[in-house]
């Protein structure tokens, strides 16, 4: 009965990995152009667009409370 159980979960999960192994997408990074930690990070400024609204803001640190009293409580 447990090698019923293993072998249909080893099945299961590499059902599971191959159906989110072809719905993923390839990663294509360019790097080349850069060099080191520093070249990752140049060029690029503060977008406005996609800068959280303060609504945002202060619902992430809401959830920081939340988070800790849910830990402490629970």
């Amino acid at each position: 009965m447990a090698r019923n159980k293993m072998l249909a979960a080893v099945a299961l999960t590499l059902l599971l990995v191959l159906l989110l192994g072809g719905v993923a997408d390839v990663a294509h990074a360019d790097y080349t152009q850069r060099e080191g930690v520093e070249g990752l990070f140049e060029g690029r400024g503060l977008d406005e667009d996609k800068m959280p609204d303060r609504w945002q803001m202060w619902l992430g640190v809401g959830s920081i409370f939340v988070m800790i009293a849910v830990v402490k409580w629970l």
